[in-house]
């Protein structure tokens, strides 16, 4: 059924050196919290290579927003063979989204007393609604992707319905969201969302787009300028970091740097002028 990731599938993506890769990788990426951290700790993430050659939504953005995240499939999808697990053979993407907040199998959490205003957007109805839309009109639509780079085609997915689809599937802020136990899975944030079995279908979906992109295009992708990260801290295995590293960067001292996607969907959502002004009222 490809629903429920095996346990040690689970347990390795919940390594803290798995977890470190995942969130150093979207923390230097956001030009405001690399810019925030020393000249000592940059400098620290320089000499391993963690420099980012762009910032999000700049130029070849899009692209490594892609790239990383595909890497990050091909790496499950070998453990996967190795173990040979017959009923998840292999990360596939949902298809469709399970737009119904009551779907039987991907029923969306519900919003929870005191949630942050971000996750009263992300769960409303009418944004349901809106990245439904958007989804038939523009990123499944072979005219309208027939038009934009991969690259912009990337950006587009990262900045608005990526940031949506994690906050929409988010349960309510663990009381420790730096747990490395499995059972720290919080969509709502880098460190632990790639442990939860929502992210797979999510960002199967988002890697199909690729090849959505291909047919329309009629050509095929180019990642050979793309940034994946650092190599892999464990010599055996990719997308792994020294988790010392997040001690380093004080990232424990920070509460809101665990929130990655807040300010990009909110500015996603204002520059579409949609839904969040309703909800303010």
């Amino acid at each position: 059924m490809n629903e429920v990731l095996p346990p040690m599938i689970k347990s390795m993506l919940a390594s803290s050196p798995v977890r470190t890769y995942h969130h150093l990788w979207h923390l230097v990426r956001n030009e405001q919290r690399w810019n925030g951290l020393t000249q000592i700790q940059r400098q620290e993430l320089i000499d391993l290579g963690w420099t980012p050659p762009r910032f999000e939504r700049q130029p070849g953005s899009g692209l490594d927003f892609l790239f990383m995240h595909r890497e990050m499939i091909e790496m499950v999808d070998k453990h996967l063979t190795r173990m040979n697990d017959p009923n998840y053979t292999s990360v596939i993407g949902w298809n469709p989204i399970p737009y119904d907040h009551n779907d039987a199998v991907w029923t969306m959490p519900p919003l929870w007393q005191g949630a942050d205003r971000v996750f009263q957007w992300a769960k409303d109805p009418r944004t349901t609604e809106h990245f439904k839309d958007r989804v038939s009109d523009e990123f499944r639509n072979t005219g309208w992707v027939s038009n934009l780079s991969l690259d912009d085609y990337g950006s587009e997915l990262e900045s608005t319905i990526h940031g949506w689809f994690h906050l929409h599937w988010s349960e309510p802020v663990p009381n420790d969201p730096w747990e490395d136990d499995p059972s720290n899975d919080w969509l709502g944030a880098p460190y632990s969302s790639h442990v939860n079995n929502a992210f797979w279908k999510l960002h199967g979906w988002i890697d199909e787009s690729i090849k959505f992109w291909e047919r329309a295009i009629g050509q095929e992708a180019d990642f050979s300028q793309a940034w994946a990260g650092a190599p892999g801290y464990l010599p055996e295995m990719a997308h792994t970091a020294n988790p010392e590293l997040m001690t380093k960067m004080n990232v424990r001292e920070k509460p809101l740097s665990i929130m990655t996607w807040k300010v990009p969907i909110i500015e996603g959502v204002n520059e579409e002028e949609i839904i969040i002004h309703e909800l303010e009222r």
